[in-house]
Order: structure tokens, then C-alpha cells, then sequence
């Protein structure tokens, strides 16, 4: 499915359109799987910073892992051509 990214909540995820639906959940919030980014740093001011100007707007797909305790998907996204 062709996700297009919406907001950038910080540099850990997203948000996108329309909702993802996984194992009988639902939702619009992505959790990046390989994002590691130290909460209140320096490091991930910059890290929101490339995400939200390589990803706003963006069409993307996902690699669902899991809902974590937030009810974020937590996924792999690729780039999708336009």
C-alpha cells in the first residue's frame, strides 16, 4: 500500500494517509523500526530536520514489525517513485 507522510513527530516518527491497518489495529502514527535517537539532544533536532525534509509529502511504503504500547505501527518505510 502508497502511504503519503504527513506531519514529522519527531525523529522517531510520522504520521501518514490514509491509516495503515495491521493485525486488526489501526492508526495513522509510524514508528521508524531502525530509528535509535537519543530524546533531547542535539543529534535529534538534527534528525527531525532531514526527516521532515526528505519525508513530508512523500509517498512511502511499509514493512509492518508491530503496534508498540502507544499504538504507533512500528515499521520500515521505502521511498515509493511518485
Amino acid at each position: 500500500m502508497r502511504y503519503t507522510v504527513t506531519e514529522i513527530i519527531d525523529s522517531q516518527s510520522f504520521t501518514v494517509s490514509p491509516e495503515w491497518v495491521w493485525a486488526g489495529r489501526y492508526g495513522n502514527c509510524v514508528r521508524i523500526v531502525t530509528s535509535d535517537t537519543p530524546k533531547d539532544s542535539f543529534a535529534e533536532i538534527l534528525a527531525t530536520r532531514k526527516l521532515q525534509s526528505e519525508l513530508i509529502g512523500a509517498k512511502i511504503g511499509l514493512n509492518e514489525w508491530a503496534v508498540d504500547g502507544q499504538g504507533r505501527l512500528v515499521a520500515a518505510y521505502q521511498l515509493l517513485d511518485e
